[in-house]
């Protein structure tokens, strides 16, 4: 009987259970009612459980930090070399290994049929993590430096942040 309940593993808790309660002289227990307590147990466990984790969740999603974006709109000078706009484009991509908080950075040329962009011919788009990360940015001494190279190539300048949502 004991290897038959073992195979079995829910009825095997049972039946020693039974078994020891003969044994002791107690009342046995109906197995069909201890199967549907230790169900119902196991299930507010699991609701907890669930509550518990969705509970984190909301919780760490309120104290999640909104990226910032940094859009940057560049229009340079006439005659500035593409050599020279290049040179900027790699110092301006560095400046996320030289500052914390810099997540992504992408940048591309203007491409729009419509006519819009008012001379602007290069974008670029700075991830911060926080506020506080842009705010550390903006007198960095990498970024000063950056600002010293565009500056004699620069005509116009666009900026606008956002917190992404």
């Amino acid at each position: 009987m004991a290897a038959d309940a073992l195979a079995h593993a829910p009825s095997a808790t049972v039946a020693i259970s039974l078994n020891s309660l003969a044994r002791t002289g107690q009342k046995a227990v109906n197995p069909g009612r201890m199967m549907k307590i230790t169900v119902l147990l196991l299930t507010l466990f699991a609701f907890a459980l669930l509550g518990v984790t969705t509970a984190e969740a909301a919780e760490k999603k309120k104290k999640k930090p909104h990226r910032l974006r940094h859009v940057v709109c560049f229009a340079y000078k006439e005659g500035t070399s593409k050599a020279d706009i290049n040179k900027i484009n790699k110092a301006f991509r560095a400046l996320k290994n030289k500052i914390d908080g810099i997540t992504a950075f992408e940048m591309g040329e203007n491409n729009s049929p419509e006519g819009l962009n008012d001379g602007f011919t290069h974008c670029y788009l700075v991830t911060f993590d926080s506020e506080e990360s842009r705010k550390a940015y903006l007198p960095h001494a990498a970024h000063k430096e950056f600002v010293a190279l565009l500056k004699p190539h620069l005509d116009k300048v666009f900026v606008i942040d956002y917190l992404a949502k």
